[in-house]
């Protein structure tokens, strides 16, 4: 029963430790966004609150697609970094 419940408290602090550190990177997230370019923040807006499509981007910018893709994961990237 004791092993039970040891992995249960193990469980609820991992998941109090990844709540913390969420709620972190959420405090810098408004700082992170405010260091992009406008061009950046843009193209993230898009993706992630007006839900266009990669594809749909491409064709308005005269890329392709997976040159949307890669910009995007360029940009989370170096958001992941600043947020550290």
């Amino acid at each position: 029963m004791e092993i039970v419940r040891d992995r249960y408290l193990n469980k609820l602090l991992e998941r109090k430790e990844k709540e913390d550190l969420w709620d972190a990177r959420m405090e810098k997230l408004p700082v992170a966004l405010k260091q992009l370019t406008e061009q950046e923040r843009s193209l993230l807006h898009r993706i992630f609150v007006n839900r266009e499509s990669e594809y749909t981007l491409a064709r308005e910018f005269g890329i392709s697609q997976p040159a949307v893709h890669t910009r995007k994961t360029r940009l989370l990237k170096k958001m992941r970094k600043m947020m550290e």
